[in-house]
């Protein structure tokens, strides 16, 4: 009722951290939404669900492709899956200047993960489905500064595979302040 009262359609989820592990919240989420998607297409308003998980350069991460899985089992219709490119915290990844490539290596590891998944998908539909959301700036590890260059090189790469999204966190951030300061105002 609250999405016909609002007229809204598209619907993101975000889940990170234990949630991505719990399959019984997982399963009864997954059936939940495909409900809703299935209301929604027998009174000619679909609902459009996307999945916003982090990412690892080398794509999601065993819990980031059960909640996937879960949704495609459980009859959910996955319009997106957007992957937060940041936050690694990896000690053996070499960040400065490279968060732009690890994002368009995650990008790019997400589209062959889910390649099997959607077999009668074409690539450009697979690609369709990815979406890339990187922060902005000094990210929560201090050392991973997503960079100008950073972005333009990620909406180079956007623009040519037709990503489905592309998209920043925060609107806060962008705000220029000290090189190399942490700040979300």
């Amino acid at each position: 009722s609250v999405m016909d009262a609002y007229g809204i359609h598209k619907l993101d989820f975000d889940i990170e951290g234990a949630a991505q592990g719990d399959i019984a919240s997982l399963t009864r989420r997954s059936q939940a939404i495909a409900m809703l998607q299935t209301a929604g297409t027998a009174s000619g308003n679909p609902i459009e669900v996307s999945f916003t998980l982090p990412v690892l350069p080398t794509g999601l991460t065993h819990d980031g492709m059960q909640v996937v899985t879960n949704a495609i089992a459980n009859g959910v219709d996955i319009a997106h899956v957007n992957i937060m490119a940041m936050d690694y915290f990896d000690p053996s990844l070499p960040v400065q200047g490279k968060m732009g490539d690890y994002a368009i290596q995650a990008a790019t590891a997400v589209h062959d993960q889910l390649v099997p998944l959607y077999p009668t998908k074409t690539d450009a539909e697979i690609w369709a489905m990815v979406d890339v959301t990187p922060m902005i700036g000094v990210n929560d590890n201090p050392a991973e500064i997503f960079s100008l260059a950073d972005a333009q090189k990620l909406t180079d790469f956007a623009e040519a595979k037709d990503l489905g999204g592309l998209h920043m966190w925060s609107i806060n951030r962008d705000y220029p302040g000290p090189v190399g300061t942490l700040s979300n105002t």
